[in-house]
């Protein structure tokens, strides 16, 4: 049995979609496992309604802790062998359990790795965008393979399939606070004997919904906790020595994501932002507090190598937004990226071209590979 858990909070208006494409599945040796995260809109009641409908729905209610928790509570309350989480605004694809299972049967693997699709609505009009994983479709990865997976295999705890006794033999906990998949899922990556990658779109993931759990105020902080709660556990079950490299490279990553999700680069240096540039600066001082071979003069000019044209470009490709859609445009067209700044008569070279069978987002993430491999490969 798989068991799909599902943690809610105040998702009326998407939940019904969701428990759907979990009914609608071709596997069918399923149960659905909803933890009701204290909701106060209608979302207990569509839930309740479901689970006195279907004998293999259950409907837990408890008070709000957040998302972490409430996976938590499912997966020790879970029956099946195998657990997939399925947050209560997105859906799955209806072959998404039974090609996970597959994989995962025919491997004996501790964990299963899919694709997804990234859906925007705008206008009433639903777009959906495939995101693939940067690794070849069906390949079974060892425990001491490739220690780049702990980045490849993101950080979401939804698109992946897991064994039950996997999770229970790591404690397996996730936290209250925001970013708790970061927090947590690069550690099961690491420390699962086997996992198998299933190259085809799994998992719908709402991007454009406002009132999601991962829009709060608590952002920054609640992304510094997560990052030392993942650089401690690397740190305990005695694995950051094998994944150095790979894991300042993720951690580093996520600190750009928050640079990029709060603007703060543009909105405190541009606007003179008091707030965002020491937001920004936090950030950063963190990455130098867990690593002090990283450097950097001020929040303006960030230093990452002695090669201040390199550093520029870093910057350019993986923390300024416009830069970042500059080259995806231009990604898109096929075109060599060359990038220089007025002051001098340097420029730093990326070639797209090599990725050019590749979609225009994998062309921008195996740039961004590129540096990082470069800076700290």
């Amino acid at each position: 049995m798989v068991s799909v858990v599902m943690p809610v909070y105040n998702v009326e208006n998407y939940i019904r979609k969701s428990i759907a494409s979990v009914l609608e599945q071709t596997y069918m040796d399923v149960e659905l496992v909803i933890i009701d995260d204290g909701s106060t809109d209608g979302t207990s009641n569509i839930c309740d309604e479901y689970a006195g409908h279907y004998s293999n729905i259950t409907c837990i209610h408890k008070i709000n802790e957040g998302q972490g928790v409430a996976r938590t509570m499912g997966y020790m309350l879970a029956k099946g062998e195998y657990i997939t989480y399925l947050d209560g605004d997105d859906w799955l694809e209806p072959q998404a359990i039974e090609q996970m299972m597959i994989a995962a049967q025919n491997n004996d693997v501790d964990m299963v790795v899919a694709d997804c699709y990234y859906v925007y609505i705008a206008d009433d009009k639903l777009e959906k965008k495939y995101s693939k994983i940067r690794y070849e479709s069906g390949a079974i990865i060892g425990k001491e393979d490739n220690p780049e997976k702990i980045n490849l295999f993101r950080t979401f705890s939804w698109a992946k399939l897991y064994r039950r006794e996997f999770l229970l033999n790591m404690n397996f906990y996730q936290p209250s606070y925001a970013y708790e998949d970061v927090a947590t899922i690069p550690l099961l990556i690491a420390k699962a004997e086997k996992i198998a990658y299933v190259g085809i779109p799994v998992y719908n993931y709402l991007k454009t919904r406002n009132e999601s759990t991962i829009h709060n105020e608590n952002k920054i902080k609640d992304m510094k906790r997560a990052i030392r709660t993942l650089y401690s556990g690397f740190l305990k079950l005695e694995v950051a020595d094998m994944y150095k490299v790979e894991l300042k490279r993720l951690i580093w990553s996520q600190i750009r994501f928050m640079c990029i999700q709060h603007n703060l680069i543009n909105h405190g240096i541009q606007n003179k932002c008091e707030s965002n540039i020491e937001e920004l600066n936090e950030m950063l001082q963190l990455m130098k507090e867990l690593y002090p071979d990283f450097m950097y003069p001020d929040s303006c000019n960030i230093k990452i190598t002695n090669n201040r044209y390199l550093d520029k470009a870093i910057c350019k490709l993986l923390i300024n937004p416009k830069e970042l859609c500059l080259v995806e445009d231009m990604a898109d067209q096929r075109e060599r990226i060359s990038i220089s700044w007025e002051d001098t008569n340097k420029e730093y070279i990326v070639d797209s071209m090599k990725y050019v069978n590749n979609d225009s987002e994998t062309i921008v993430w195996n740039i961004a590979d590129d540096i990082f491999r470069n800076v700290w490969g």
